[in-house]
């Protein structure tokens, strides 16, 4: 017969699953922050194009084809890339629970180990 005791190996895995969530975070973390990053910029960029003072006819009419164009194709596109830079829902509310998780000692009532009956100790 042999006992295996799990307390240490339990809080191995606790601290190596802390370690590699935090890492899985900083990189969805960062990721995220650049995705949304560079598509502030764009948005500044159309912001600036639609907002530019022509200088003559020829320029007006050539802005507001821009403009136009800014309306029904371009807006669009970056509404599709924005909702895929977006957290799922499901994701989050995973990364919110794994957050909470802890690991509390077994009291002295519970299963603080596990006994096997090998046949070999027969």
């Amino acid at each position: 017969m042999f006992q295996l005791h799990c307390e240490d190996i339990i809080s191995s895995l606790q601290r190596k699953a802390a370690v590699l969530k935090d890492k899985v975070l900083k990189k969805m973390s960062l990721d995220h922050q650049e995705r949304n990053k560079s598509l502030c910029e764009e948005y500044e960029k159309i912001s600036r194009t639609a907002l530019s003072s022509p200088g003559n006819t020829e320029e007006l009419v050539e802005l507001k084809k821009k403009v136009q164009h800014i309306r029904t194709v371009i807006v669009a596109e970056k509404e599709a890339e924005l909702s895929k830079v977006r957290i799922p829902q499901p994701v989050g509310q995973i990364i919110f629970r794994t957050s909470k998780l802890t690991y509390r000692r077994p009291s002295a009532s519970s299963f603080s180990r596990i006994t096997f009956n090998s046949p070999l100790t027969r």
